[in-house]
């Protein structure tokens, strides 16, 4: 039975509750749209609060993103299914402490069913948390087609393209302390795009490579700009110290970009070590620096076959193109489930 084929003769209202508009949003909302009606609100910029009674006559499903605060301001007396969406940073990096545990275990009381981008996050509600209502698993993704013709050229030095903020979570301290250490062993560049609250000060640190050429900070860059910026560069790196399924990191292995992240253990569901890319120990910048020297030695021959690999990985599981239709199929089965 097509579910999804079902959806347009009785049209269902949703209600979509997320914390700041993101990409990720966008996706959710756009794949929302063509099963349903859609109320979008987002905890930044939606004040007024959301009562039980207008939620309950209004909407036949919640969908809250991600499972921490956007759950917790739903109302109590929601009657309606809410199906919950993991960004991953909600369970690695917001569930920090026993008090916050034992509250995020009162959120996930509240859900039918909840979505995730990755197998990590999936185990870890199940064996940390005790939820045991149905899970789907669903890589985000990326916009495959958009990135996947872009050609892997190869230049004597090392082209890098980092796209992570600046956050501590992101890593991109490890990635510049791994720079300098093989600032002077082999030959580089590399790009820096993205904001956030640790960019100034490291970029005061890491001056040096600034003034020799080796690296330049572009901060904040339109999503159009980043095709030109994969294409330029043919090695991309994540220091991200934990993570659910990449976007930008799906966005370089659609590219067919060498990609050198870390190893925690999301990352290894999509890149194996000198085969579909490279891993490095989570937090160690001279592991890195290891990896960086190897690459930069390796045959040509040897990183394009890693490229192709990455693309194919990608082209099987990071597209969202067809990834939405299992998003929509979840959401569809939770409104069958309750009936």
């Amino acid at each position: 039975m097509n579910l999804r084929f079902m959806s347009f003769s009785n049209r269902r209202s949703f209600l979509y509750l997320g914390r700041e508009k993101s990409i990720h949003d966008d996706r959710f909302l756009g794949a929302l749209h063509e099963i349903g009606q859609v109320q979008a609100r987002f905890l930044n910029a939606d004040p007024e609060p959301l009562t039980s009674n207008s939620i309950n006559s209004d909407y036949d499903l919640v969908l809250a993103c991600p499972l921490t605060d956007a759950v917790a301001s739903l109302p109590n007396g929601v009657n309606v299914p809410i199906v919950g969406i993991s960004l991953a940073y909600d369970i690695n990096e917001e569930i920090t402490d026993e008090v916050k545990q034992i509250w995020f275990g009162k959120n996930l009381e509240r859900l039918e069913s909840i979505i995730v981008d990755c197998r990590y996050i999936e185990e870890k509600l199940r064996s940390s948390f005790g939820f045991q209502k149905d899970i789907y698993r669903v890589p985000f993704g990326c916009d495959f087609e958009y990135f996947s013709d872009i050609p892997l050229k190869f230049t004597n030095d090392l082209q890098i393209l980092v796209t992570r903020n600046w956050t501590k979570i992101h890593g991109n301290d490890v990635v510049l302390a791994a720079l300098e250490q093989i600032s002077q062993v082999i030959d580089f560049k590399a790009t820096f795009l993205g904001s956030g609250p640790e960019l100034e000060e490291l970029s005061r640190k890491h001056h040096r490579l600034v003034e020799n050429g080796q690296i330049r900070f572009l901060g904040r860059r339109k999503q159009s700009e980043l095709r030109s910026h994969l294409s330029d560069n043919w090695c991309y790196i994540s220091g991200a110290r934990s993570d659910g399924s990449s976007v930008s990191l799906m966005e370089a292995m659609s590219a067919g970009r060498v990609c050198v992240v870390t190893d925690f253990a999301s990352n290894l569901e999509w890149v194996q070590d000198n085969l579909s890319g490279f891993t490095f120990r989570n937090g160690d910048p001279a592991d890195l620096a290891g990896k960086l020297i190897a690459i930069a030695q390796s045959p040509k021959e040897k990183l394009r076959d890693i490229g192709d690999q990455a693309r194919g990985v990608a082209s099987s599981a990071a597209n969202w193109g067809t990834n939405q239709r299992s998003f929509q199929d979840a959401i569809l089965k939770t409104l069958a489930e309750v009936g």
